[in-house]
């Protein structure tokens, strides 16, 4: 069995490297995804803990998902790199992080 290898394509842009990466492991956009919406969530809520007092986890959750979302439209522009299912994903995260913000909001 014969793999595709980076230096197989020919590749000279950002663009093609992105698509190269998206098309070799499928998995890897979504999951980096994953890893920024964990990373921003994680990070505004302990820093909010740690400087108030107290955090709300549902606006840490809003705020992952809007970075997240974000990064993924930015992705999207790129043909073949961010698919419909993730993108989706993406927003919906951002929507269910709302409504949980909204329903639960103390003031």
């Amino acid at each position: 069995m014969v793999y595709e290898v980076i230096t197989d394509n020919g590749i000279t842009s950002l663009e093609q490297y992105l698509t190269y990466v998206a098309r070799v492991v499928p998995q890897f956009f979504p999951l980096t995804l994953f890893a920024i919406w964990t990373a921003i969530t994680l990070t505004t809520h302990f820093t909010t803990k740690r400087l108030s007092g107290r955090s709300n986890f549902s606006s840490s959750f809003v705020v992952g998902g809007f970075v997240t979302t974000i990064v993924a439209a930015l992705l999207s522009t790129i043909p073949g790199v961010i698919n419909l299912a993730t993108m989706v994903t993406c927003v919906a995260l951002f929507m269910i992080g709302l409504i949980w913000l909204f329903l639960t909001n103390e003031r």
